[in-house]
């Protein structure tokens, strides 16, 4: 049995914020069952904004129609997939050897045999300490039928746009995927057990989002669950609570399951619930020397690429000496839709008024705004009444990126509307309008 000092299970992005730093000072294995570089390079984000990037810069040139742009075909999916495999099809490949530069890496399934041992396909390798970075997978729609939806995954790769979609869920992965989808000519439906949309998003601008969906044609059945689904004439027919619907294809979009039912964790006393791996505040489990990161972990905080790799950075100074808890900044969030939606901070909607001042702002005429032609703009923020500091900020836009990583280290520096107008933008730029935000 080799033995190691540290083994690294999963190789997405927080496995490999923890896995080189620990290479440079000892022995390290990173296994891996499935693709190098895990969901987001490979199926996930960066695949999902070649895709948006494409599809925003489309519906951004209708919008300037009649401006002096000219009129603009149809979208070509093929095209646009072919595109997207560009990047995708050699990251797998290309992340295994960043890794195999500086550590031993395998190609198989962990699972353990107890708290310092691995069993990798039927080989044994032992570790001082091992490290749980094995992500999360779209969690299925337990229903009869329910093998027949695609998942997000599945959309990623979908060789033709079928004419009508149908997405069951209501959060970030259908908010984004429906944009696309709908730009590329669908008829999409959107299909939710409540009747809110991007829950963890400030009320006002996930209505906002809704009404520029639906002006789109994007047809929202609100308070409806899906109870069964069966293939007609190779179309899907699914059974709702309010009725029948007959699409094309339909995508289960009702959230992401932690992928630990194949570790074995219980071999090694780790303990979990329904959410994750637990872990305390050095990213340890109940096992001290085995650690989870990720969006493997147990945990309320957003399921993000930065998150992980944040983590996965921490749990390598934490196994090298350094002791103290991990301390998170402000996380900001953005759903790549058309328009998009960001949040920071405190919501909007949970802002006690007795300590909080929120000001939102209709923005649509302002020239950064105006001039590209986003009428229906809002920027939210929300204001200590005792210090005056930036404590949370929504955007609903067409771009929002940029302004909400601004507003991210506003927060994060605990700055005032006087130290916000002590600085100097770019002109005109969203950030140079932050003064007036506050």
């Amino acid at each position: 049995m080799t033995h190691y000092d540290t083994i690294v299970i999963g190789a997405g992005p927080g496995a490999m914020s923890v896995g080189p730093v620990l290479a440079a000072k000892q022995k390290v294995l990173m296994v891996e069952r499935d693709k190098w570089g895990g969901t987001c390079p490979n199926r996930g984000c960066d695949p999902k904004k070649v895709l948006y990037n494409v599809t925003a810069t489309y519906l951004q040139a209708q919008r300037f129609a009649g401006v002096g742009m000219p009129a603009v075909g149809p979208l070509d999916w093929a095209a646009l997939r072919q595109f997207e495999s560009e990047y995708t099809q050699n990251v797998s490949a290309n992340m295994r050897a960043g890794m195999a530069s500086s550590m031993d890496v395998v190609d198989g399934s962990a699972s353990f045999k107890d708290a310092h041992t691995l069993d990798v396909d039927g080989t044994e390798y032992s570790a001082d300490n091992i490290v749980i970075a094995t992500g999360a997978a779209p969690t299925p729609l337990p229903v009869v039928g329910g093998n027949l939806l695609l998942s997000s995954d599945d959309f990623l790769s979908l060789e033709e746009m079928p004419s009508s979609l149908a997405f069951i869920g209501a959060g970030y992965i259908t908010a984004e995927l429906a944009s696309i989808a709908s730009a590329a000519g669908a008829k999409v439906h959107v299909i939710q057990v409540n009747d809110r949309f991007l829950a963890g998003m400030p009320k006002a601008d996930s209505q906002a989002l809704e009404a520029a969906l639906t002006a789109r044609g994007v047809q929202f059945h609100w308070n409806t669950s899906v109870d069964a689904v069966e293939e007609e004439d190779g179309r899907l027919r699914l059974h709702t609570s309010n009725g029948e619907l007959l699409v094309g294809s339909a995508i289960a979009a009702i959230g992401r399951t932690p992928a630990i039912a194949d570790l074995n964790l219980a071999r090694a006393g780790v303990q979990a619930d329904k959410h994750g791996v637990i872990v305390d505040a050095h990213m340890q489990t109940s096992v001290p020397n085995i650690f989870a990161l990720g969006d493997v972990v147990s945990s309320r905080r957003p399921k993000l690429t930065p998150v992980a790799s944040f983590e996965g950075a921490y749990v390598a100074k934490f196994i090298l000496g350094e002791t103290a808890p991990i301390e998170y900044p402000v996380i900001p969030t953005v759903a790549y839709s058309f328009p998009q939606l960001a949040q920071v901070g405190i919501n909007a909607d949970d802002a006690d008024p007795e300590k909080y001042t929120v000001k939102r702002q209709q923005v649509g005429n302002w020239f950064n705004y105006w001039h590209m032609k986003d009428p229906d703009a809002m920027v939210t923020t929300v204001l200590d009444k005792q210090t005056g500091e930036l404590c949370g900020a929504s955007i609903f836009a067409a771009e929002t990126e940029e302004l909400i990583n601004a507003f991210t280290q506003l927060i994060n520096q605990k700055a005032t509307l006087a130290q916000v107008n002590g600085m100097i933008s770019a002109y005109p730029t969203y950030s140079s309008d932050l003064p007036y935000y506050l």
